[in-house]
């Protein structure tokens, strides 16, 4: 009696880990695609001002893929640098700066990216992409700056994690 207790216990207990293990349903697409949609629907970009969005963006994002590739291959040669014998610090030193650069870089070239958007819209769309798109901040979607526009993920108090 007592091992067959023992056995559903165990059994019981396999099945509920198992359970448990399961992968959760998928959640909305929150990628990029889907955050210019969405600046789109909420700015009521007139055609022209979509194309220059769009254009703005692949231009960029171009940018960002070739300066992270570059710092892909200078962490890698980091990395070489630091599994030497004999480390040249010196070398280190250049290569952690040269890392630096390129990720201010990056961030610089995001500021520019905003501020050519702003240029490029009316004084009402101005107003929602300050209140709304600029509040985010790191790309951050929870919180106190998170953006005030209606986001699918955002109904009935549930968050997507």
């Amino acid at each position: 009696m007592k091992r067959t207790l023992i056995i559903s216990v165990i059994i019981l207990l396999a099945a509920g880990t198992s359970l448990l293990a399961q992968p959760f349903p998928p959640q909305p697409d929150m990628g990029k695609p889907f955050m210019h949609k969405m600046m789109i629907e909420q700015l009521k970009l007139s055609e022209e001002q979509q194309k220059q969005f769009k254009d703005l963006h692949f231009k960029n994002e171009k940018n960002e893929i070739e300066v992270r590739a570059q710092i892909k291959l200078l962490r890698l040669e980091m990395k070489q640098a630091l599994s030497e014998d004999n480390i040249d610090k010196s070398d280190v030193l250049s290569i952690s700066e040269k890392i630096s650069k390129l990720q201010g870089e990056l961030k610089t070239n995001k500021l520019k990216m905003m501020l050519e958007i702003n240029d490029m819209l009316s004084a009402d769309q101005r107003k929602i992409w300050k209140d709304n798109i600029l509040m985010m901040g790191n790309d951050r979607m929870d919180g106190p700056r998170a953006p005030k526009f209606d986001m699918p993920y955002r109904q009935h108090g549930r968050r997507s994690n």
